[in-house]
């Protein structure tokens, strides 16, 4: 097989085409169904059609062939897969990379050695890997009754607030050190009579000053 005619399929192509035999079996495939059912353009969708042709998915009029059928029923058996690949690639290259052994590297070693860059290498590797690795773990939206199904396991629904918890205010307080203090401005006038002596001064002043510092710790 020429170097060109290695297929290079998107996975989300070859996902979506099983999913459409899934849900017709024997639905021809032309370029515009695959452009509608796959959000493609339509160019692109010429192409998809002959790299599945390659793949012995379609025929030349795009009729699913009878490994399409096998790949539709079980695309995860051994078979069938080495089935396709058989028709797709040589021999050298299976025996490289089997499905129950790919190195990604060593295909893409491979693909360069048929004279293909870097680039292209990866792109036929990548087509050459998704097709030995069977159908991607994922539910098809419309899988049929041969389809895989995966459950997602609800989330526990939250326990019930007890009744203490229903009670409980809902603000909190900060601490009471953390509050602060009114802070007051007094104003005071003191009368002394001319005559008074320096001791009864000192005397009032004394009280005054203990009575202060008394209010300090209120």
């Amino acid at each position: 097989m020429a170097s060109s005619g290695y297929p290079q399929l998107p996975t989300t192509v070859w996902r979506g085409v099983w999913q459409l035999l899934n849900k017709a079996p024997t639905r021809k495939l032309d370029d515009r169904t695959l452009a509608a059912e796959l959000g493609v353009q339509s160019t692109a969708a010429k192409q998809y059609l002959k790299e599945l042709q390659k793949l012995n998915i379609l025929n030349a009029d795009g009729q699913p062939t009878e490994v399409a059928d096998k790949w539709r029923q079980n695309g995860n058996d051994l078979k069938v897969i080495s089935e396709i690949l058989e028709g797709a690639y040589p021999e050298g290259l299976r025996e490289l990379a089997p499905p129950s052994d790919l190195d990604r590297d060593k295909v893409i070693r491979w693909f360069q050695g048929e004279k293909l860059g870097i680039g292209a290498a990866r792109n036929k590797a990548a087509t050459y890997i998704m097709v030995a690795s069977g159908i991607p773990d994922e539910v098809p939206k419309n899988p049929g009754s041969n389809g895989r199904k995966k459950r997602e396991k609800a989330a526990p629904p939250a326990p019930a607030a007890t009744k203490n918890e229903r009670s409980a205010p809902t603000k909190a307080h900060p601490p009471r050190e953390s509050r602060r203090k009114p802070q007051l401005a007094v104003n005071v006038q003191i009368h002394i009579s001319a005559d008074a002596s320096a001791q009864q001064i000192d005397a009032i002043f004394s009280s005054m000053r203990k009575y202060f510092d008394d209010a300090e710790d209120f």
